[in-house]
């Protein structure tokens, strides 16, 4: 049969495979993009978008229909799409729901060459496949704890404690939990009730929990290294937070 000549890309290709595109499950790309091959004349179509693409027989599905491109190139596609945090998303995405694997989406990025927020998705990448699960899990994982040299947790630690349950961040050395409350997982009352039952739980067992949220990772990240590292030295680390390369680093004013 061969390969198709034209395929959906992008959203329009994310929605083909399931994956949900924005924040309302179930709501439509808002424009449908086609794909051609970059050797192929792009056509005019009323009410569609056409992009030409490198790499025809790589990046598209060969039996998939509608045809569309393969689940590494739609999410590093859609990933390119839209702001540094939305890139972060879409690989959190993919990974998290099994759709595609870290070997598999490394390789479409090294394939790739030149891609919008390519050094960052690299970058990221390693974080995302070892357990950060959210935009501010990874922000914590590389903005927090790796930019001040902070020791690295064990990500996404089984627990049985309050019920079957993962613990973000687990310093086990020294007995201390980091938990990261971003947007999504602990909006409800019911949430915050079970969360609060956890930490205390822990606590019995002889291990600390603290809680970052968005600003913590997002817009003072400095500061949480500090309090972080602080609280990892009042339970026997014997190392110190790190200066990181912002000028206005907090732990840089404090030496």
């Amino acid at each position: 049969m061969g390969m198709p000549r034209v395929a959906l890309w992008g959203l329009a290709a994310a929605h083909a495979w399931d994956l949900p595109i924005t924040t309302r499950p179930g709501t439509h790309p808002p424009v449908i993009t086609l794909a051609v091959s970059r050797a192929s004349p792009a056509p005019q179509v009323f009410g569609l978008s056409v992009r030409r693409i490198a790499g025809w027989d790589q990046r598209v599905h060969p039996i998939a229909f509608p045809w569309r491109t393969t689940k590494a190139a739609t999410i590093v596609d859609c990933a390119a799409l839209g702001s540094a945090d939305d890139a972060i998303a879409w690989l959190a995405l993919g990974i998290q729901r099994r759709f595609v694997d870290g070997l598999t989406l490394d390789n479409e990025l090294q394939a790739r060459g030149k891609v919008r927020h390519g050094v960052l998705m690299r970058e990221v990448l390693g974080d995302i496949t070892s357990g950060a699960r959210s935009v501010a899990e990874v922000r914590y994982a590389r903005d927090v704890e790796r930019a001040h040299r902070l020791p690295t947790a064990s990500r996404q630690v089984p627990s049985t404690v309050s019920g079957r349950s993962v613990l973000d961040n687990e310093y086990a050395e020294w007995g201390v939990v980091v938990e990261v409350d971003g947007r999504l997982g602990h909006e409800s009352w019911t949430d915050r009730v079970r969360d609060g039952a956890r930490d205390r739980q822990l606590s019995g067992q002889g291990r600390v929990t603290t809680r970052l949220f968005w600003s913590d990772v997002a817009t003072r990240p400095c500061q949480s290294a500090k309090e972080i590292g602080d609280l990892l030295g009042s339970r026997g680390w014997t190392g110190r937070a790190r200066t990181c390369r912002r000028a206005d680093c907090v732990i840089a004013q404090d030496r």
